[in-house]
């Protein structure tokens, strides 16, 4: 999971998150890139509203645009 930008509550929420048994999903990984882009735009934002945001957009995304991060998991 990519740096959070130095957010000590961020840091510990994604830490948490690769310690987790379960294996990554391709929302994950969409959500660890696209979640810099909602940070930076608000920067204010807590993590709920990131993934509830990110959601919204993982499901706009087209099948082949989805299957691109479903590749990544291969």
């Amino acid at each position: 999971v990519g740096n959070s930008g130095g957010d000590p509550a961020l840091n510990d929420i994604l830490n948490s998150y690769q310690e987790r048994k379960r294996p990554r999903t391709a929302f994950a990984l969409f959500l660890a890139d696209y979640r810099e882009k909602i940070l930076r735009d608000n920067p204010n934002f807590a993590m709920s509203k990131v993934v509830n945001i990110g959601t919204i957009k993982w499901k706009m995304l087209s099948k082949e645009e989805q299957e691109v991060y479903e590749k990544k998991l291969q």
